[in-house]
């Protein structure tokens, strides 16, 4: 396995990069002018571009048969726009575990809670699980034995712990996601495997 960066040492240049590419700027522009355009989630119409847009340009992988489906899904979440604000995590498991769709999707549940409330979502992906495994097998005080969750909260935890293990405490989740995503997205790149989630308990 190729060896990752001792975090401590190399997130502020990982969030540069990260911030300075083109691709991932526009997408990131484009994506929080769209929220900051329709904040709320009542109108399906409004949730069906956020959607799109998060599933396009975050690589969330949402089927074409499922966009509407998991539009029409998110809209009938009861008090979904109060909950994302307080950080409710149950919300993340209520739009993982959607109706009327033929999939499921734990990765594009995480980041559409996160692009409504970074502070206290963070991102679950391919990427970010690979780092993760990673520095898990550093032999270092980060260790997790989880290699599959059925909620939301573990993964959550697991991040939380790769935060206080490395003293970035004062990062935001969205810091510690940039930084993940690159190393990460480099392991896999490495390995030539796929860049999609692993399997997930309970999801196929």
């Amino acid at each position: 396995m190729e060896s990752v960066p001792d975090p401590r040492s190399t997130i502020d240049e990982e969030i540069a990069a990260f911030d300075a590419e083109m691709k991932t700027d526009l997408s990131e522009s484009t994506i929080s002018e769209l929220i900051c355009t329709y904040r709320n989630n009542q109108d399906i119409r409004h949730v069906l571009l956020k959607v799109i847009a998060i599933s396009t340009l975050y690589h969330a992988r949402v089927l074409d048969i499922d966009l509407q489906p998991l539009a029409k899904h998110i809209a009938e979440i009861e008090a979904l726009d109060a909950r994302l604000l307080r950080g409710d995590l149950e919300v993340v498991d209520a739009i993982w575990n959607s109706h009327g769709t033929q999939r499921h999707y734990p990765s594009f549940a995480t980041k559409f809670c996160s692009w409504h409330n970074p502070k206290d979502y963070a991102i679950y992906d391919g990427n970010a699980w690979a780092a993760l495994v990673a520095y898990g097998a550093e032999g270092g005080s980060f260790v997790f034995p989880e290699r599959s969750f059925v909620k939301y909260a573990t993964f959550l935890e697991i991040v939380r712990r790769f935060q206080k293990s490395y003293g970035l405490e004062d990062y935001s989740l969205k810091d510690i996601d940039k930084f993940l995503w690159r190393v990460g997205g480099r392991l896999l790149a490495a390995k030539h495997a796929p860049s999609g989630p692993p399997a997930v308990a309970g999801v196929s």
